[in-house]
């Protein structure tokens, strides 16, 4: 496989201060030992090598050994690994400062005994001493001695180090000694009795954050950017630096990700699979547990990273008991972890897809199947993130329709909420499911790709938008779809083209109508009604918008509640439109068309629909006083609901705004960030 190792240290600034700050105390005789501390795969090693280059540019003399997981402890196992670089130079313990402790030496590196040693009957205080003073004249200007993984350390070992803890000072020993803080172990134990008196300094590693993970995949590709669809395959990191290496490695070696003149990109048509060295460490615990422990482990893996073990009974078939001592035993070896009554979680979300890749894939479907039935027993109406999961399930039990039902209504609540992206991504996953499903009902098709529709819209992504629709377009135009719908897809076509292309936006009206006046749906008309009137505002019939907007706002006003969607939909932009019709004349009516568009937008729990609202009312402040607070509340709201669009036009006006005043640093910075956000609606 390919080696991937980033080029530099990202997210480590602090801790990196700290360990200098320790190296420079050394070197100037006050001798002092670090902990470093974190998870398994936080990069505790990678501060090792980047302190131990710090110390060798001191002319440090620099001695490194491991401890090692092993059901018979060895004695000073990582001590007398450190100190045979110093044997394999051909050095000896010969020194006058060493005189009398050689024989105690020669108990952690055999090939420095004499004849005639004999048994010493040496104390740990006296081997703790001995090489404390070997420490001391190792190196001119000073010494580093790095303990890898005291979690595993045998009790001598650890016996050592606490001496060692408490007698450096006064020399130029620097002592670095790393463990997990997430695994229960006699050293874990040592570092906090030693840390509570004072003896010793901890460093404690965070994971990385988000941006410090975009900033190391960067490095690690010797690129500036890095595209979405590249980080997508690093969410399952934990923000782990030796997971974001891994998994880059992983896709690399695979041909899962490839590099050509654009940069790097993704093969959608190759998975990487979890890299081997996890999966391998996964494999190993698992062993450890026995099968039916295993077995129960692989249900829960199903059920997702985070799953109530109340279900794992039912979709494993097994007794309650045997449950929780699979669970206890798990937790025992750190593949689990508790949050609280009934609820466990994967520590890392890759152990959890290491277990699942192991299954066989008619394995993987009954159990998925035994899953997706339990949760909808359990939670029918399917909340939160239950429809997802659900969802998922369903396609790995081979069960795709349903599969898309789900990631439907899911993308539906998500954009109902504001979560444009997650909308969209789920929404789009959706099209692509049912477009391999052969004769696959055309109205879920429809419904997915309307819902897409709506997302994108909403986040101002026309360019995509456009496509969708032609596609739809073209899948109408080929079969015989239901009139409702294909006029409901036109609408979306003219809604698309309006402001590009008003006369092809003129022809999908008319094919619209001409479908809406067979239906005889006075919603559809409503639609169609409020649909043009946009239209007509872009090409300034100030006066036409306004009165289709009303008409449509008759039709669809009085329904805006009891779960009627596209009612609260057309009632909502047919305010939008004769609010901005108002603006120009009257700023109390428009007000008031906003106000009232912002309730039903509340009433429906539609976030994005409330930040329009909430837009157009800051807009009226700014005309009218120069206002910005609720501009402000709307950009911060955009901007999380990933209304890009928005946000753009937002961050313009709020330009102009603080450009007519004294605040002309702060208009210049929103200027920029609308253009970057322009450029990035471009992109």
């Amino acid at each position: 496989m390919t080696s991937i190792l980033c080029p530099v240290l990202v997210g480590r600034a602090t801790e990196m201060r700290s360990l200098s700050s320790a190296v420079d105390k050394a070197s100037d005789g006050a001798g002092n030992m670090v902990f470093v501390a974190g998870d398994a795969g936080v990069g505790k090693s990678r501060l090792v090598r980047e302190v131990s280059g710090l110390a060798a540019a001191r002319d440090f003399e620099t001695l490194r050994g491991r401890a090692a997981e092993s059901g018979v402890p060895v004695p000073y196992r990582p001590i007398t690994e450190s100190l045979m670089k110093l044997a394999r130079a051909g050095l000896a313990p010969d020194s006058p400062e060493l005189a009398g402790y050689r024989p105690a030496l020669a108990s952690i590196v055999p090939e420095w005994s004499r004849p005639g040693d004999g048994d010493a009957g040496l104390s740990m205080i006296v081997v703790g001493e001995a090489l404390l003073r070997l420490l001391a004249v190792t190196g001119s200007q000073g010494a580093l001695l790095v303990l890898e993984d005291l979690h595993w350390a045998d009790p001598e070992t650890l016996g050592i180090v606490e001496y060692l803890a408490d007698n450096l000072a006064g020399t130029k020993v620097m002592c670095v000694v790393t463990l997990r803080d997430t695994e229960q172990s006699a050293g874990l134990d040592l570092y906090r009795s030693l840390l509570a008196r004072r003896a010793v300094d901890g460093i404690e590693v965070r994971r990385l954050t988000d941006g410090e993970v975009r900033q190391m995949a960067a490095a690690c590709l010797g690129t500036d950017e890095v595209h979405r669809d590249v980080l997508r395959l690093l969410a399952d990191c934990d923000g782990l630096p030796f997971a974001v290496e891994e998994i880059l490695a992983a896709a690399i070696s695979s041909g899962q990700l490839v590099e050509d003149s654009a940069g790097w990109r993704v093969n959608a048509q190759v998975e990487a699979g979890v890299p081997a060295s996890i999966a391998g460490s996964v494999r190993s615990r698992l062993a450890g547990l026995g099968a039916p422990a295993t077995d129960i482990l692989a249900s829960a893996a199903v059920l997702g990273r985070t799953f109530d073990w109340a279900l794992l009974a039912e979709v494993a078939d097994a007794a309650e008991p045997e449950v929780l001592a699979a669970l206890q035993q798990a937790q025992g070896v750190q593949l689990i972890e508790s949050l609280g009554p009934g609820t466990f979680r994967f520590r890392h979300n890759l152990t959890r897809h290491a277990i699942v890749s192991d299954l066989l894939k008619p394995d993987l479907s009954r159990r998925s199947a035994r899953a997706a039935a339990a949760i909808e027993r359990a939670h029918p109406e399917l909340p939160e993130a239950w429809c997802g999961l659900a969802a998922e399930l369903y396609e790995a039990a081979g069960q795709p329709l349903r599969a898309v039902e789900l990631l439907v209504e899911a993308g539906r609540r998500d954009r109902k909420r504001g979560a444009l992206d997650s909308a969209t991504e789920t929404l789009s996953k959706a099209g692509a499911l049912i477009a391999g499903i052969p004769a696959a009902e055309p109205g879920l098709a429809f419904e997915a790709g309307e819902e897409l529709a709506k997302a994108l819209a909403l986040a101002g992504d026309h360019a995509q938008l456009g496509r969708l629709a032609d596609g739809l377009m073209a899948r109408t135009d080929s079969g015989n779809a239901d009139p409702q719908l294909r006029a409901r897809i036109l609408l979306m076509a003219a809604r698309t083209e309006s402001e590009s292309n008003h006369r092809a936006a003129v022809a999908h009206l008319a094919a619209a109508r001409s479908i809406t006046d067979q239906l005889r749906d006075p919603m559809t008309s409503a639609g169609l009604d409020v649909v043009e009137a946009r239209c007509a505002m872009d090409v300034g019939d100030l006066e036409r918008a306004s009165e289709l907007a009303q008409r449509a706002l008759v039709v669809a006003g009085p329904q805006t509640t009891g779960g009627h969607s596209w009612a609260a939909d057309i009632a909502i932009e047919a305010l939008e439109v004769i609010g901005r019709r108002e603006r120009g004349r009257d700023l109390r009516a428009a007000q008031a068309a906003f106000e009232r568009a912002y309730r039903i937008a509340d009433d429906n729990a539609y976030a994005i629909h409330r930040i329009g609202a909430l837009h157009e009312l800051g807009t009226i402040d700014m005309l009218e006083n120069g206002g910005t607070r609720r501009l402000c509340e709307a950009r911060a709201l955009a901007q999380k609901a990933g209304a890009i669009s928005t946000v753009v036009i937002i961050d313009l006006q709020l330009a102009n705004i603080w450009n007519l005043g004294t605040d002309l640093d702060r208009a210049m910075a929103a200027a920029r960030q609308s253009e970057l956000g322009a450029r990035r609606l471009q992109a």
